[in-house]
């Protein structure tokens, strides 16, 4: 039951804290799309505030997440927790999860310690062992004391109760105010378990926390370089980067011969460590021969997101003595930028000559360099 009424003042955001942007989509949706895609979860109940009810299960449905219940919160967080319980309705030996959606990013190994402790022991929480020296603060905000962390924990989420103890849970939450979801059990007595949860896990509290989000839905990067060169010959047409160029003389060699797709395909390749251009396309297949090299491009992008990964930004630059690109350079990139599933902002398309040296320098041939960064997608949205 991952809860996200709350408001979120020490972010300082100027929407709920549950709705702020993380990697496009709102903060809340990523833990419960994670909860959702865990095998031993079997129903997922969104708690948030009772205006927000509306928009909450259109971002579900658009996420493929329509069969999640969502139920409105309550003036306190326990209040919030007492109204998620009752609409999951838990049976038998069933274990109820509590999850801040503060916390996008769940891990399933972790979520099903939690659910193994509460199923034997009646309750359960992820927490850290307190890593830092606590200090109790005085008058004046002068030390007060220092308190000893040997046996001092930091609680996370999720939280868990089995099902037979969900009567006294909620008669405890409606009790006074308390900062955790289990306290009102461990005020009446009852062992709770501690299981070792993940720094991977922290919450999304103050501003900075939430660039650190940011940056980690990023994921590691790498950069691929891509070279091609082919002949010009006469009775061809000249294609570049998906798009006819008049010119008198066309380039020589497998399908269109675009040697900006070719040398982009290449980069995105060596990026993901994917092969090479003649190991995928190679002219001995007879399946892609004749095939527009912007496909193979469009093709080498699927690849990578197959492999989890996605292209942020590339950079051509072709050699030739002529054409020049003139006003067939913006449509290219456009071209490009559909093609690699990026902003044309960030596809870079540059011309140079080779100063009258070599096979380029003589306007026999042309050549093209191209670099690619690309990003590893996170799986962690979906839980897998």
């Amino acid at each position: 039951m991952p809860a996200a009424a709350g408001r979120g003042t020490r972010l300082a955001a100027p929407v709920p804290k549950a709705w702020v942007d993380l990697g496009g989509r709102p903060l809340f949706l990523h833990s419960v799309t994670a909860f959702s895609g865990m095998p031993f979860v079997s129903r997922v109940v969104l708690v948030v505030d009772r205006s927000l009810i509306g928009v909450a299960r259109r971002e579900l449905k658009r996420a493929g997440l329509g069969k999640v219940v969502v139920t409105p919160g309550g003036k306190r967080r326990q209040d919030s927790v007492a109204n998620g319980v009752k609409a999951i309705g838990p049976r038998g030996r069933e274990v109820v999860l509590v999850h801040d959606c503060a916390r996008p990013f769940p891990e399933p190994q972790v979520v099903a310690q939690v659910i193994a402790a509460a199923s034997r022991h009646g309750a359960a929480l992820a927490a850290l062992p307190a890593a830092d020296t606590v200090k109790r603060e005085g008058a004046h905000g002068m030390v007060a004391g220092t308190v000893p962390r040997a046996g001092l924990w930091l609680a996370q989420t999720p939280q868990a109760v089995r099902a037979d103890l969900v009567g006294n849970w909620l008669k405890a939450l409606s009790g006074p105010a308390v900062t955790d979801d289990v306290q009102p059990l461990e005020s009446a007595g009852l062992r709770v378990k501690l299981v070792r949860g993940s720094r991977r896990m922290e919450k999304v509290t103050y501003p900075e926390d939430l660039l650190t989000a940011r940056e980690r839905m990023r994921g590691p990067a790498r950069t691929g370089l891509g070279f091609d060169m082919h002949r010009l010959v006469p009775n061809r047409p000249l294609v570049l980067g998906g798009v006819r160029v008049p010119f008198h003389r066309g380039l020589e060699g497998h399908s269109d011969a675009d040697l900006v797709c070719h040398a982009l395909s290449d980069a995105i390749l060596g990026a993901i460590c994917g092969g090479d251009m003649g190991t995928k396309f190679g002219v001995r297949r007879g399946a892609t021969r004749n095939i527009r090299s912007i496909r193979f491009l469009e093709w080498t992008v699927e690849a990578a997101g197959k492999a989890g990964w996605r292209v942020t930004h590339a950079d051509a630059t072709l050699v030739a003595e002529a054409p020049r690109l003139g006003r067939y350079r913006s449509l290219i990139v456009r071209r490009l930028s559909r093609a690699l599933g990026i902003s044309p902002l960030e596809m870079s398309l540059k011309a140079t000559t080779a100063k009258k040296l070599g096979p380029v320098g003589k306007g026999e041939a042309m050549a093209c360099f191209a670099a690619v960064n690309v990003e590893r997608e996170s799986g962690l949205l979906a839980g897998r």
